[in-house]
């Protein structure tokens, strides 16, 4: 994986979990985000659970939380739900600011 780049991979461990890993900013998320309303459009669960444990903390931006935004809103159009665990301090903060610290 180089520098700025972000991926999504199933969690072997669990049946509904993916893990985001990475780069997550700008430059990474207009490759990550068909690759995010895919996995939820496709996934046969209706709750699917998005782990950001392996996001490079300290290289996320906005792109970073419109990424979750729209993971939400495919989820809602496709009848399922979302949810995050694991979201960077710095996303948070963002999120905090922005009065959508709700997820």
């Amino acid at each position: 994986m180089d520098i700025l780049s972000a991926s999504f991979t199933k969690d072997d461990s669990a049946d509904n979990v993916w893990l985001l890993s990475g780069v997550v900013n700008n430059q990474t998320v207009p490759d990550l985000l068909p690759q995010g309303e895919k996995i939820i459009r496709e996934f046969a669960a209706s709750e699917l659970i998005i782990d950001l444990s392996g996001v490079t903390p300290d290289q996320v931006d906005s792109s970073a939380v419109a990424l979750l935004l729209a993971c939400l809103r495919t989820a809602k159009g496709c009848g399922k739900y979302c949810k995050f665990k694991n979201i960077p301090a710095k996303m948070k903060d963002i999120m905090t600011v922005s009065y959508i610290d709700f997820l």
